[in-house]
């Protein structure tokens, strides 16, 4: 008979005058349980509520079948509940440490640490998930992502966690060896009694040896199945990944540098190459900065001698910016925005027709339809609500100003979207609300480039990724 660990019934929480979401689902000891949606909103909530981070309006928590309120995140680990993620281990520490450095098994009376045992313990546990590879004086640092995921999985297990909960956006970028060593570690908590949720949007053989998947679809539970719904199996379902491009290769190649030619440090001539294909998010990672310049001047419609770059096999000028839009930070002071101008204003900015008739008046009615459906593109008609009626964007803040950045190039119908150092572009804009532009932008069929100094970085955005020599 299984046993109920977890269960929330009616979960609500208010928003716009109205309830935002009703969710109920169970969940069971010893269970893998693979909740499915594209709906961020619900899912953040859910995420908040399970971390005892904010409470919920309606609806009720049970654990054990007893009426349970998480007011704080103290409160969800003393019901053994964990929300997982990397960002929760020190980096320069080693695994070992990160594992048990705050079990006080391991201290003396005077606080001196058992440095011994302590990585005993931790070579003992990574042995009984099968990560007997990850060394246990190893700097998390220098891991992999995906390892440094697992590490973060068995430090709750340390700390006696009985639900894992995993919200994971990068699955699609694992390989074959990344998705066993996952589905590994998940089996092995099933079978010390360990429940797990794991958040994801999209669909991914990931989840195969998961018991149960939940769909959620405008803020409910729409389905759950012991096996995996086919509609995720649909060549045109929702919640298939439009971003995996399991052979780059065989996609059309629409934009490419080629036979780049520039010295290095040593002052030796070297030579570059890079093609992005239809479809996927490609990154490259420019650490000495080298190609970071180039894309700038061409951004800024700068005459390039042998310019390297070609657009649908054509020799990239100027006249075709249009096609391709650009978002970096360079020029930008205070504001990505003109704040003094309204938001129908901002967004049409780089078109004319058919806003302007031949005289040069203005077709206002046309101006909003073209700002409208460039915001609704982007899932962002909040900004409408919000702004829509103002004069101007004074007080807008960053996150709502990458927003309207980003329509205003998608009036052009570009098929290219080039971000540049992103992480600075799009200052103070959480990372997840990153990925999600990221995901629309590539739902609407645009390819996009990210150029940045941080590997790390582009692991978490691209679908593949080219180390600048």
């Amino acid at each position: 008979m299984k046993n109920e660990i977890l269960r929330l019934a009616y979960l609500g929480k208010a928003g716009n005058q109205s309830m935002r979401c009703n969710i109920s689902f169970s969940l069971y000891q010893g269970e893998a349980l693979s909740i499915i949606t594209e709906d961020l909103e619900t899912k953040l909530i859910l995420l908040d509520v399970l971390q005892g981070k904010v409470r919920p309006d309606q609806g009720a928590i049970y654990i054990h079948d007893k009426f349970c309120s998480l007011k704080t995140p103290e409160d969800a680990k003393k019901h053994g509940i964990y929300y997982v993620s990397d960002a929760q281990l020190i980096f320069s520490m080693n695994v070992a440490h990160n594992l048990f450095m705050t079990h006080k098994r391991f201290y003396n009376r005077f606080t001196i640490l058992n440095n011994r045992s302590i990585h005993n313990a931790a070579a003992e546990l990574l042995s009984e998930f099968s990560l007997n590879y990850v060394k246990t004086t190893t700097s998390v640092g220098s891991l992999s992502p995906v390892t440094r995921c697992l590490i973060s999985i068995l430090r709750a297990v340390s700390l006696q966690a009985k639900i894992i909960v995993l919200d994971n956006t990068c699955y699609h970028l694992y390989q074959q060896d990344d998705l066993e060593s996952i589905q590994h570690v998940v089996t092995a908590l099933k079978e010390k009694g360990i429940s797990v949720i794991w958040f994801a949007d999209k669909w991914a053989n990931i989840f195969e040896n998961f018991d149960s998947f939940a769909v959620i679809q405008d803020g409910a539970v729409t389905q759950i199945s012991s096996v995996i719904p086919e509609s995720f199996l649909h060549p045109n379902s929702v919640f298939r990944s439009r971003r995996t491009i399991q052979n780059p290769s065989t996609a059309s190649v629409i934009f490419k540098c080629h036979n780049y030619i520039y010295k290095d440090y040593n002052q030796n001539k070297q030579s570059f190459e890079f093609s992005l294909h239809e479809h996927e998010i490609l990154g490259i990672c420019d650490k000495h900065n080298i190609l970071n310049p180039l894309l700038l001047s061409i951004a800024q419609g700068k005459h390039i001698q042998n310019n390297p770059f070609f657009l649908n096999e054509m020799p990239y000028t100027d006249y075709m910016c249009g096609t391709v839009a650009f978002i970096y930070a360079y020029g930008y002071v205070n504001a990505r925005v003109f704040l003094h101008m309204n938001l129908y204003d901002n967004i049409t900015l780089l078109i004319n027709n058919p806003i302007y008739n031949r005289v040069g008046f203005m077709n206002k009615r046309i101006r909003n339809h073209i700002a409208t459906n460039a915001l609704r593109s982007l899932h962002a008609e909040h900004l409408i609500e919000a702004y829509g009626n103002r004069p101007n964007l004074l007080g807008i803040n960053a996150q709502d100003q990458l927003i309207i950045e980003t329509a205003k190039w998608l009036c052009l119908k570009p098929k290219i979207f080039i971000f540049i150092n992103p992480y600075e572009t799009c200052e103070n804009f959480p990372e997840y609300q990153l990925k999600y532009l990221l995901d629309i932008l590539a739902n609407l069929g645009i390819s996009i480039l990210i150029l940045s100094s941080s590997k790390e970085n582009l692991t978490k955005l691209c679908t593949r990724i080219i180390t600048f020599p």
